[in-house]
């Protein structure tokens, strides 16, 4: 029952890494000041959450040191969530919604979960349990889809 649970959760952690933003530099043209820097900072961060996912899908050698390495960069990114979304800033190329201003509380909670939640995927790569591992990958990536869902435009279809 734990590994289905196990492979479960790394199921859903995949499927966020779908919702992620693609050509996000394309979408980063015209950011400036602190839009330009979140956007970049996102961008990073989806970009270690891909590596990871390549190791536990096997597409890449499967280094746990590197996966805690990139866990521990996305918990020092979450840390910065909340200075780089300043009121005003939902101004286009930026994809935040306003909600997220009128519900600062509950997306801070969101940063706060994400930087603990990849701060413990860290410590579990650490320990080298790919159960683990991925139980970890799928809390994080669990993290980022909500916080999307419901503070991020939706993209639209060109």
């Amino acid at each position: 029952m734990l590994e289905r649970t196990a492979y479960l959760a790394f199921a859903i952690a995949l499927s966020t890494l779908a919702l992620w933003p693609q050509g996000a530099s394309i979408a980063h043209e015209g950011a400036r000041g602190v839009v330009k820097e979140r956007m970049e900072m996102m961008k990073d961060m989806g970009n270690r959450m891909k590596t990871i996912a390549a190791m536990i899908k096997g597409e890449k050698s499967f280094d746990p040191h590197v996966i805690a390495q990139n866990a521990a960069e996305i918990s020092k990114h979450a840390i910065e969530i909340e200075r780089l979304f300043p009121e005003g800033t939902h101004h286009a190329p930026s994809e935040a919604k306003q909600i997220i201003w009128a519900e600062k509380n509950r997306f801070v909670e969101f940063a706060k979960s994400l930087e603990a939640k990849s701060k413990s995927l860290s410590q579990k790569a650490e320990d080298g349990d790919k159960r683990e591992i991925m139980m970890g990958f799928a809390a994080v990536g669990k993290t980022c889809s909500g916080c999307h869902t419901d503070f991020r435009k939706e993209k639209e279809n060109k």
